[in-house]
């Protein structure tokens, strides 16, 4: 889908695969490209500093089946029925779209652009679903896959049958007002802390998604075939996280002993240890101010400076005691400012030994990006808790996958600007992935007090 298709599409760079690779799925696995590969010629920018520019045949070549390691899981099996009815419920909202839409069913160009487009993206993730390597992978592929198909289908009823954002929006309070109730009646039931944290996180995540369908359309020059759709979207993206919380918690229920209890206590009380944790951590840091600058160097407007701003950043604003979503998701949100803290030590630490994190040429991109898929298959392996590792490491994932599609949709030849954001992302993923298990442990640490 193309960023400008929906807002909330473009908020994901998971939305951002392409058939050329399952890309989730990265691992250690698909850096096969070593380091030989140097800049080809230096040319200069407008404002005269120097560029370097190389064939994108030398950057990572990224694999079609890589190793699934970094995949979040949950700790028990999705019903097949469950999967059945995700697929057959994008499927009848596909089956109601006359495609390949033409001229003559939807004249305006730009609206079936974004129409067509919203079928193609619905098609591959459920492809993506049949071949993802975990079952959570599989129902967060369907999920995502509604959503596109209820644009298309919104979108042509629309058209067809002027359905309006009004229609649509009696959906929208039904799916909020049993997404509130389900939030209010949420239980933290559970035998085993660490496992639950992990289903109860994403349980609470879903519903944090299932509990406000937002009206803000990406969408405002007043298309309204576009509003309706995107909308409907919306909707549709809510009624399947309430549908997937609803089945996590039934299934994980399911599979706890009869005499287990509600860990919803000591949880919480968890959360409210990491937090105190991480503050103290947080004190030892500089002030935003001097996070960006280092001793006898200038590391003004460099790539260096803007990964140090980022990672301060995750580092300080992200209170698990904050956590709006419940306190499960606070402890994964705290194990993921405690991973950003500590890369923030260490990448300041290679700064100030002089490291630029300068693109000089395509094995500067390999290089970030072995070390970015290293990082992330060991960061489980090497962590007490790899499900809780996984499930910290979910936005690190996506960022990799997003800029791995970037790289690999590149072709002839290529400059430094146009390869400097996944650079710049496979540094900051790799500070974090490398710290996670040390993030855990302080969770554990939390969690067995």
């Amino acid at each position: 889908m193309t960023n400008s298709r929906s807002a909330s599409a473009a908020g994901s760079a998971r939305d951002e695969r392409s058939r050329r690779g399952f890309l989730e799925t990265i691992g250690a696995g698909t850096a096969t490209v070593g380091l030989a590969a140097l800049a080809g010629c230096a040319s200069f920018t407008d404002d005269g500093s120097e560029s370097a520019s190389f064939h994108a045949a030398d950057l990572p070549d990224v694999g079609d089946d890589p190793q699934p390691v970094t995949w979040a899981t949950y700790p028990m099996g999705i019903p097949r029925e469950y999967r059945r009815d995700a697929q057959a419920r994008t499927n009848d909202l596909l089956e109601g779209v006359p495609t390949p839409l033409s001229a003559r069913h939807v004249p305006n160009g730009h609206v079936r652009q974004h129409l067509t487009e919203a079928v193609s993206a619905a098609r591959d993730h459920l492809d993506d679903a049949t071949i993802a390597p975990t079952q959570r992978g599989t129902i967060d592929s369907l999920r995502r896959a509604r959503q596109h198909a209820r644009f298309a289908a919104a979108g042509w009823a629309a058209i067809d049958e002027d359905l309006t954002v009004d229609d649509v929006a009696a959906d929208a309070n039904d799916v909020t007002d049993r997404a509130r109730r389900a939030r209010a009646d949420m239980e933290y039931v559970g035998s085993d802390v660490v496992p639950a944290v992990v289903v109860h996180a994403s349980r609470e995540a879903l519903l944090a998604d299932a509990v406000d369908v937002s009206q803000d359309f990406s969408h405002g020059d007043g298309v309204r075939v576009l509003q309706v759709a995107e909308y409907a979207e919306h909707v549709e993206r809510a009624s399947a996280s309430l549908a997937d919380a609803t089945m996590l918690a039934e299934r994980f229920h399911g599979t706890q002993p009869e005499d287990a209890g509600s860990l919803a206590a000591r949880i919480e009380d968890a959360r409210a240890a990491l937090a105190d944790v991480l503050r103290s951590e947080q004190s030892s840091l500089p002030s935003e101010r001097d996070a960006l600058t280092v001793a006898d160097g200038d590391i003004d407007n460099t790539l260096a400076q803007r990964v140090l701003y980022d990672l301060h950043r995750r580092a300080v604003d992200d209170d698990p005691a904050d956590s709006r979503d419940g306190p499960a998701r606070g402890i994964v949100r705290g194990i993921e400012a405690y991973a950003a803290l500590e890369g923030y030590r260490r990448v300041r630490e290679r700064v100030e030994s002089g490291e630029r994190y300068e693109i000089i040429g395509a094995a500067a991109v390999t290089e970030h990006y072995e070390a970015v898929h290293e990082a992330l298959a060991r960061a489980p392996r090497r962590s007490d808790a790899p499900g809780l590792a996984r499930a910290a490491l979910v936005n690190v994932v996506a960022s990799v996958q997003h800029h791995d599609q970037r790289l690999a949709d590149l072709d002839g030849e290529v400059h430094d600007h146009d390869v400097t954001d996944a650079v710049e992302s496979y540094v900051l993923q790799n500070a974090i992935a490398r710290n996670v298990p040390e993030a855990v442990d302080a969770a554990l640490d939390a969690l067995q007090r």
